[in-house]
């Protein structure tokens, strides 16, 4: 009997021991599905910024997809009210505002020590490129100027929405915000998608660098070059140099898209900017 005891004993533990092992097995694996689903979900929901991130060499974290879907949620919800984008069609809004955005993602990168640095985005709109960069680079400390009362408004809710520590939205006209001793050459990079020429882009943007600092200006290969040679004025009188032009391709996007880098040098005069409105109207041209 006293033989037979300890075996009657050591099974039940042993079962006991096993059943445990195949739980904790079964647990991983599910937790390992889980995960693989998530990653699936998100390529599923967002698949034109998937690849367009992959193009770019740009590898999204879960966190960043679901804000990327919440901020597409978002901008589309309050489209008619904001007024914020005339693209509408979520594949399009993915490519042609997401994946768009992110073509400066490696460029800052490079230029601001891995992602870590201030980012000033004029003329934010619905906060592209400004949100996106936040997204993907939780390190960069983005502010957002934007004029008009309703996209701020929408930029406030994005950035709550969002839960971006790392970016702030501020109403007003460059030409003004750059006159504020907290923004003018405080920056470490400045950039904006808007519409406008070299000339006008350089005298909105340099005095908001600090020197040594960086303009980025979004533009189509289309024209550059002569547009670059029509602003040699702006350049020099905003006492910075054209440091580069990169071609972007992003996959599907209907324009080539290039970055033209300017590097600022010295400060910038006190007589710029001009009044707001002005630059914009009267580009610094060549006499």
């Amino acid at each position: 009997m006293s033989e037979r005891g300890p075996d009657r004993g050591s099974k039940p533990a042993a079962k006991r021991a096993r059943r445990r092992r195949e739980s904790l097995s079964l647990k991983a694996l599910r937790g390992a599905l889980y995960g693989l689903s998530r990653v699936t979900e998100h390529s599923a929901r967002l698949p034109v910024l998937d690849r367009g991130a992959r193009a770019l060499g740009l590898n999204l974290t879960g966190a960043a997809r679901d804000r990327f879907e919440r901020f597409l949620e978002e901008l589309l919800a309050w489209n008619d009210r904001a007024g914020l984008t005339s693209i509408t069609d979520p594949d399009e809004v993915q490519l042609k505002h997401f994946v768009d955005s992110l073509t400066l993602a490696p460029l800052v990168v490079r230029h601001l020590a891995g992602g870590s640095g201030t980012v000033v985005d004029v003329g934010a709109g619905p906060g592209l490129p400004g949100l996106a960069l936040a997204i993907v680079l939780p390190d960069l400390e983005v502010t957002l100027v934007e004029a008009t009362g309703k996209k701020v408004v929408f930029l406030l809710h994005a950035i709550k929405t969002l839960a971006l520590g790392n970016a702030r939205a501020v109403r007003g006209r460059a030409e003004e915000i750059a006159r504020q001793p907290e923004h003018r050459e405080r920056y470490d990079l400045a950039t904006a998608r808007a519409v406008g020429s070299v000339a006008t882009l350089v005298e909105l943007l340099v005095p908001l660098l600090r020197v040594g600092g960086r303009a980025v200006l979004m533009k189509t290969r289309t024209g550059i070059d002569e547009e670059i040679a029509a602003a040699a004025s702006a350049l020099d009188r905003l006492r910075c140099v054209v440091d580069a032009v990169e071609p972007v391709a992003p996959p599907d996007l209907c324009e080539t898209r290039v970055l033209v880098v300017l590097r600022k040098v010295a400060a910038t005069p006190p007589t710029y900017p001009r009044r707001p409105g002005v630059p914009a109207r009267r580009p610094l041209r060549q006499a």
